[in-house]
């Protein structure tokens, strides 16, 4: 059996032009290995493909920039050039001509297609490569590339690197621009959550820098639009407060423009929040980090010192009962402190009564000990971050 995989193009005027761009050869089915078309010839046919496309529209950007802007007529030819451009499915060589300057000395652009792509690659290539660089190695995300993209000829992981570093040196000098040319929003937003947390990045001690790199990041949701992630290193620069803030700006955040920010309510971001963002913003303790410290106690009480099986297992169900109920309290009346106060202190009551029974038994009651110490941590916590809690169940 035989397959042709053809491409049309259509132009304004009707004109429609045919071009081959793979064929396919089958035998019969002698195997399952030849169901389908395989990864090769996947990439084979989108890379034609892709070249068909990209080297139509190319040319045709080419020819609409050719005629002057100021005296509309056609330049003159100075070379045919081309020039290697990565696309998502494979390198290709597109036509990128040289033209000489008009007789009415306008500025015009030389080259069209080396100022519409200065860094021979697409945008997609250039998110995608970033994105895998972000979640793994270097030569990692390199060899990852190649294996499902066709011949994007970035097999080796230092080309990945430089490119990732040069698309990080333009993110840095956007921001650095907004720090010192402080602009409003060009679309305010209505309303803005963003979600912070700080993070430690180990550094080997050199001459210059001993010590760690304290990290503060953020990720920014509006509704409507794509999330964004921020991160500043605190103490580098000095900027650290700018930086957030004009990245804040830049997502939408305007004046009347309403600002919630979520964290884990530790002390740190606690007070972050309102020394940088300003008193118009409304700090939440954030639900994970909470429901997180809930868990780690239930996790505790599983160790507990056992005194009599039946009555530990009665005594079970009466703790993880209790915890439930601070947990289920916190989720629908947090901003209620009698309910979960109570039952704080039944949870605690009910601790206490175990311990004194396994000391009147002679055993070790470090475990209970450690319990309680992370339950009276979890009240301390919630009475800290009060003006922060909500009532969760019902937002």
């Amino acid at each position: 059996m035989h397959w042709r995989v053809v491409v049309e193009r259509g132009d304004p005027s009707g004109f429609v032009q045919r071009c081959v761009i793979a064929h396919v050869e089958r035998s019969g089915l002698p195997s399952k290995s030849e169901v389908g078309l395989n990864h090769d010839e996947v990439k084979l046919v989108l890379r034609a493909l892709q070249s068909v496309m990209v080297t139509g529209q190319i040319q045709e950007f080419a020819d609409a920039a050719r005629p002057c802007v100021g005296c509309g007529r056609t330049r003159v030819l100075k070379e045919h050039r081309r020039r290697h451009l990565d696309a998502l499915f494979g390198r290709i060589a597109v036509p990128a001509p040289s033209l000489e300057r008009c007789c009415c000395r306008q500025a015009n652009q030389a080259s069209s297609v080396s100022t519409l792509l200065p860094y021979r690659t697409t945008p997609e290539v250039r998110h995608l490569r970033a994105k895998a660089c972000a979640q793994m190695s270097y030569r990692k995300a390199a060899d990852l590339l190649n294996i499902f993209l066709p011949t994007l000829s970035i097999s080796h992981y230092s080309t990945t690197r430089n490119r990732l570093l040069r698309a990080g040196q333009a993110i840095e000098d956007e921001l650095r621009g907004s720090v010192e040319h402080e602009q409003a929003a060009a679309g305010p937003v209505e309303s803005m959550v963003v979600g912070i947390d700080g993070a430690f990045v180990k550094l080997v001690p050199t001459e210059a820098r001993r010590g760690d790199l304290d990290v503060i990041i953020g990720r920014i949701e509006v509704p409507g639009r794509q999330s964004e992630i921020s991160a500043a290193v605190r103490d580098l620069e000095g900027h650290t407060r700018e930086r957030l803030q004009a990245t804040l700006r830049r997502a939408g955040r305007g004046p009347a423009t309403r600002l919630v920010v979520l964290s884990d309510g530790e002390d740190e971001m606690r007070e972050l929040p309102g020394r940088w963002l300003g008193s118009e913003q409304h700090h939440r303790l954030d639900w994970f980090h909470l429901c997180r410290r809930i868990e780690r106690i239930g996790g505790a009480l599983y160790y507990l010192p056992r005194i009599g099986s039946e009555k530990f297992r009665d005594r079970m169900r009466v703790y993880y009962r209790d915890l439930r109920r601070i947990k289920w309290r916190l989720w629908v009346r947090a901003t209620r402190h009698g309910p979960w106060m109570i039952t704080f202190s039944q949870f605690i009551a009910h601790l206490i009564t175990h311990r004194n029974e396994a000391l009147s038994a002679g055993i070790s009651v470090q475990r209970i000990d450690n319990v309680l110490n992370r339950l009276d941590e979890l009240r301390r916590h919630v009475l800290l971050n009060q003006r922060s809690l909500v009532d969760y169940g019902r937002l």
